[in-house]
């Protein structure tokens, strides 16, 4: 099913149904997918990245504060727009779902620069496979659940000013 435009009246509520219903579960289905990818790499074709991990994990520390930092900018320059900006959103009876996104883009960097900081000191003492497939898991989380947050803030920002509630 392809994701739905804003072309037609009714065009919002569809976006947001399908939101609730498949664009919720995709990080973690993809984070999943990317820990058995990880998993079957590390372990069955013993592909070793230990030489490079500590500076992988030093980027991703980075990419997680990185993104953190722009959803939250992101989220006081929405609050600053305007009432214009407000008044629609909250018109759309769709802020919540709103708040769900940014809520779980700014935990999914924090996440990401938490997993790789305990990496760093994981790798020390124990194996690189366990942080490799944590940390990767985290960075898919991570991608895709900014990917939910702009494509959303795409999608509100196209919603004309004269929308009216159906």
């Amino acid at each position: 099913m392809a994701t739905p435009t804003l072309t037609h009246r009714h065009s919002l509520k569809k976006l947001f149904k399908w939101t609730q219903t498949k664009e919720r579960n995709y990080p973690w289905v993809l984070a999943l997918i990317a820990g058995s990818s990880t998993t079957l790499l590390v372990y069955v074709f013993e592909v070793d990245i230990s030489e490079t991990l500590p500076s992988v994990l030093n980027a991703l520390v980075v990419f997680g504060a990185i993104t953190s930092g722009f959803v939250g900018t992101s989220l006081s320059v929405l609050v600053s727009i305007g009432p214009n900006f407000k008044k629609k959103l909250i018109r759309s009876h769709y802020i919540h779902v709103f708040q769900n996104y940014l809520r779980s883009g700014l935990l999914a960097g924090f996440l990401l620069a938490f997993f790789s900081i305990l990496g760093m000191i994981l790798t020390e003492f124990s194996g690189v496979r366990l942080v490799t497939i944590v940390c990767t898991v985290a960075l898919v989380y991570c991608f895709a659940t900014l990917f939910r947050v702009f494509r959303i803030m795409l999608e509100l920002f196209a919603i004309p000013d004269t929308h009216e509630r159906s």
